[in-house]
């Protein structure tokens, strides 16, 4: 597990310009970044650059990239990934991404975090390996979700989204999720998995 390639030490928020532009903001996990990425925008519609392999100070290396579309109050998640990062770019629709570190060595463990995704804004959060994490469609919503490796099943962890001890500032109108996803026992699962990974 890292905290991407800028760490915890590079929370200074700015633009890159590689090419194209995104502009880079800090979020209070350490090593979650909220990139906006430039529109160019025209009668046709819009066109942004959502990953440039040249974006090296910025991002890790992407390998397997999918497509998700939800339907209105769809949870994805909660997850937590020990072996990959990831890159979850919205921007059709209404999204909150819920996050909590649960990286014991980490300098903001146990602290969560919302990152509010507009309909139109096209914006990516970058989550460290660690950090769990759940996608909610507030309104029928198109994603990215990129990782910096293949899809592994077996590094798939979950919990509920409103399990005790999980505190992440958002409200949420009984959403649908996954049978999986309702794990009542999972939260405590994780903590012990992650202590043991310490």
């Amino acid at each position: 597990m890292n905290d991407g390639l800028l760490g915890e030490s590079c929370s200074t928020a700015g633009t890159i310009d590689a090419g194209g532009s995104v502009s880079v903001r800090a979020r209070p996990i350490a090593g979650v970044l909220e990139l906006g990425c430039h529109r160019f925008d025209d009668g046709r519609g819009t066109i942004a650059e959502i990953y440039r392999s040249d974006w090296i100070e910025l991002l890790p290396p992407m390998h397997n990239f999918t497509l998700q579309r939800s339907v209105a109050n769809v949870l994805r998640g909660m997850r937590l990934h020990l072996r990959h990062d990831e890159l979850v770019v919205g921007g059709i629709g209404d999204t909150k991404i819920g996050l909590f570190d649960m990286r014991p060595t980490s300098p903001s463990h146990l602290v969560g975090d919302v990152v509010e995704i507009p309909d139109g804004s096209v914006t990516g959060v970058f989550i460290p390996a660690g950090v769990l994490h759940g996608i909610y469609s507030v309104t029928a919503t198109v994603h990215v979700e990129a990782r910096t490796t293949l899809w592994d099943p077996q590094d798939e962890n979950g919990c509920t989204w409103d399990a005790p001890g999980l505190h992440i500032p958002w409200v949420l109108p009984d959403p649908v999720v996954r049978r999986r996803d309702g794990d009542e026992d999972g939260f405590a699962a994780l903590l012990a998995l992650m202590s043991a990974c310490a």
